[in-house]
């Protein structure tokens, strides 16, 4: 009994030095939870969204089982939704199983000491907050729960969604209470239709945006066996689900692409070097265009990119025009600007 009081005693100190605040605090061992250390981490960034200028969106992503979503359930509903009167909110959660199943088997696990009413999808508190349910297996789901007005939400795998539903969500966030900062959580795993739109909104230090990141080892109580099979990943998998590593891209050509290995500070290219323009044409989907440099020994460099979507031909040839001239390049030095066959085609009326 002393070591568990000496390690409630450490766990505690460490709360209060990574941020969170003394009813925080107690709001979570009221409901029975004491968070872990990255838990912690999470639960001081989401108070944080409290004061002006602070975050809105907190991402919470890394490594698959740890303890990811348990945190953002019990920021919402033992901290967030116990101080505030009247709060609403929204869950969606991708279910492979019957919705009223999954949350239920959730909520017992996590809500043993938190008076709550829990109905049809909705679960209510006596200080009148409530929190909607909503589980979805494809996005379009979604939209059944987007009519109303809510002052948080909490999105689980969000890098499952795309950017479009994603701000469609975003679009129901928002309040004319004087008391509360609107704001979103998402837990997120590298890997995923949303894996770019996550990196670039959520990860990039936007204004109005933060996240906690873990690794394997951030939650004790893993249990053995799953601990094991990610340990057994290899590839692209282990990456994603094992390492949290959103450098890699669910799908990309080259699966084994790490920045700490292949990307190097530039440096002045020899004026004996062969150079070559790429281009892959696109619309909806983005145009890209690589410029390349082989050096002698046949090492093959990317020095520039430009890629963009839904831009006209004339825009373009701008961008690359500037492109080059930022490398301080002629279209002349190019030995060959080689692309797709779909360019040449005679049938393009687009320039």
């Amino acid at each position: 009994m002393a070591l568990n009081l000496e390690a409630a005693e450490k766990s505690i100190t460490l709360a209060f030095q990574l941020g969170l605040e003394a009813d925080q605090l107690k709001n979570f061992l009221r409901a029975g939870y004491l968070p872990q250390p990255r838990q912690m981490a999470f639960h001081a960034l989401a108070r944080q969204a409290d004061r002006p200028g602070g975050p809105d969106q907190i991402g919470y992503d890394g490594t698959r089982g740890q303890s990811k979503s348990h945190g953002i359930w019990m920021q919402a509903l033992a901290d967030d939704m116990q101080r505030i009167n009247g709060l609403k909110g929204l869950y969606l959660r991708k279910i492979q199983k019957r919705a009223q199943e999954s949350f239920d088997d959730l909520r017992r696990k996590t809500l043993q000491f938190i008076r709550h009413e829990y109905k049809q999808g909705l679960i209510q508190l006596p200080n009148g907050s409530f929190m909607i349910l909503g589980g979805f297996h494809a996005e379009n789901d979604i939209d059944d729960y987007l009519g109303l007005e809510y002052d948080f939400g909490i999105i689980e795998d969000a890098t499952t969604l795309s950017l479009t539903k994603y701000e469609a969500i975003r679009g129901a966030i928002r309040t004319s209470r004087d008391d509360w900062r609107p704001r979103i959580y998402l837990s997120a795993n590298p890997g995923g239709a949303g894996h770019a739109w996550y990196v670039k909104e959520i990860r990039s230090g936007k204004p109005g945006t933060t996240f906690v990141h873990t690794v394997m080892g951030d939650n004790v109580f893993i249990n053995p066996e799953y601990e094991t099979y990610l340990n057994s990943l290899t590839g692209f998998l282990r990456r994603a689900w094992r390492d949290g590593d959103f450098t890699v891209s669910a799908g990309q050509f080259f699966v084994t692409f790490a920045p700490e290995t292949h990307v190097i500070t530039p440096f002045l290219i020899p004026p004996d070097w062969e150079i070559i323009g790429a281009l892959d044409y696109g619309w909806a989907h983005p145009t890209a265009v690589y410029i390349l440099a082989r050096s002698n020994d046949g090492n093959v460099y990317v020095i520039g990119e430009h890629v963009a979507a839904r831009m006209s031909i004339e825009e373009h040839a701008k961008a690359i025009k500037y492109l080059l001239a930022s490398l301080s390049l002629s279209l002349s030095r190019l030995r060959a600007f080689v692309a797709g066959g779909d360019v040449f085609a005679e049938s393009r009326k687009d320039g």
